[in-house]
């Protein structure tokens, strides 16, 4: 059974792999440093969303959690990352035919 939120990470799988050069504009708060919108790449940002968010507390299984949750998200990016490598190499390729 997958949850809500595992599905929302397995969409973020197939976003990670469909669209390689997008970027994502990204606040950074640093009071009184630094305050600022900077353009990271997508790509990026889901990597560093599935390390800090979901590997990390897996790994360390930090407090009384089961880490069924993190995961559930970290199954769910990895089929998205699946399925979104099949579909991609089944579409039909544009210009040919």
């Amino acid at each position: 059974m997958l949850g809500a939120s595992g599905a929302i990470s397995g969409v973020l799988g197939c976003y990670f792999l469909w669209f390689p050069r997008n970027q994502v504009k990204v606040f950074i708060f640093l009071f009184p440093f630094l305050m600022d919108f900077f353009l990271i790449p997508a790509r990026l940002v889901l990597g560093i969303y599935l390390l800090i968010d979901n590997l990390l507390p897996f790994l360390l299984k930090a407090g009384a959690a089961t880490g069924v949750a993190h995961g559930a998200h970290i199954g769910g990016f990895l089929a998205g990352l699946a399925l979104a490598a099949l579909l991609y190499k089944r579409a039909p390729e544009k210009g040919k035919g």
